[in-house]
């Protein structure tokens, strides 16, 4: 007597996690890729602008300077 196997469905393509699948999924992994990348970039900005924008030490100083002796001078009068 023969052994009897289980009998599956003859899948050409077989899905297997990572691998194949639906045609979409090539879409679903460029659009991943294309958030993420937008992500990085808005990331990469906002830290650009920021570093060109923040006031330095030696800004505060002269504000601060020019700022105590005009209150030094109208707290005097």
């Amino acid at each position: 007597m023969a052994a009897s196997r289980p009998s599956f469905p003859n899948d050409p393509h077989p899905r297997r996690l990572g691998v194949g699948g639906s045609p979409s999924s090539g879409e679903r992994l460029v659009r991943a890729q294309l958030v993420i990348a937008l992500v990085c970039g808005f990331t990469l900005l906002a830290v650009v602008l920021y570093l060109w924008r923040r006031p330095s030490a030696t800004e505060h100083a002269a504000s601060d300077a020019s700022g105590g002796s005009s209150a030094s001078a109208s707290a005097s009068a």
